[in-house]
Parts: structure tokens; sequence; C-alpha cells
């Protein structure tokens, strides 16, 4: 069942992403203005994800670090980040008034920027492009800094 989940991942990913961007249509007058920007998270998140696997951010991180391609089964990395994805980005959903688990999407959308400038600085080739760069210095940031403003400015947390 592992191996099942690990290969096909970003597929669940992709079916999770467009499950949530089917709720986001259908309920949208109902939702909350959070469960808005957490759904919106979870769509750019996914759009991410497609982007670091078509251009190979697992492949390049490995490779900065040193370590064969035959030692790290990029699957796995996939794996544990649709486990994190699920938590991060679903339960969110079901909790609407618990703010903090809103704000942990918020987070990872600025991490994902930090962790894309650590493998710029990281590659040994001088490119100024890893994998998942566009989305990560463009929507996940800009969705995370009006999230934060968002919850801030009502005084949520």
């Amino acid at each position: 069942m592992v191996k099942f989940l690990s290969k096909y991942s970003l597929y669940l990913t992709t079916a999770v992403g467009i499950s949530i961007l089917v709720y986001l249509l259908l309920d949208w007058s109902i939702i909350s203005t959070l469960q808005r920007l957490v759904c919106f998270m979870m769509i750019a998140v996914t759009m991410h994800e497609w982007e670091e696997k078509l251009f190979g951010f697992a492949e390049l991180t490995s490779q900065n670090l040193n370590v064969s391609a035959d030692q790290v089964d990029n699957n796995i990395g996939h794996f544990a980040l649709f486990l994190l994805t699920l938590y991060v980005g679903v339960v969110p959903l079901f909790f609407p008034d618990v703010i903090w688990l809103s704000a942990t999407v918020m987070i990872l959308g600025i991490l994902e920027t930090a962790s894309h400038i650590a493998a710029v600085r990281m590659e040994k080739k001088g490119k100024l492009y890893t994998a998942g760069m566009v989305t990560a210095f463009t929507i996940l940031p800009a969705l995370s800094i009006y999230g934060f403003f968002y919850i801030i400015s009502r005084n949520l947390m």
C-alpha cells in the first residue's frame, strides 16, 4: 500500500486539489474568506508540486547534496509531501474555527519560498532557477502574505 501511495502521491495530490477546487466553486457563498484562502493555497500547492515534478526539483536537490539517484526514492519524498499537504491543507477545511490550522497553510507558502532560495544558493552551477520557483516566488507567498494580513487585521489570532 505504501509503495502504491508513494508512486501515485502526485496524482492523489492532484485529485485532492481538484476536489478542493470543486468545493470552493460550489460552496463559495457559504464558506469564510479564510477557508477560501486555504482552498486557494491548496490549489497553488498542487500547481507547485507539478512544477517541481515536471522540472526535476527532487533530482536537482539530490545532485546538490551529492546523493546518487540510486540512493534516493523520489516517490517517498512526494508521498511525505502528500501527507503533509493533507494535514496542512485539508484538515483546516474541517475545522474553520481553529485559526492556527489555517495559519499553517500560510506558513507552508513562506517555507516553500525559503526552501527555493536555499536550493538556488546550494546550486553549484550558478543557475538562478530551481524547479518550482515560479509558484514559490509568486502565488504561494502572495496568498500567504494576504492570509496573514487577513488573520491579523481581523484579530482572528
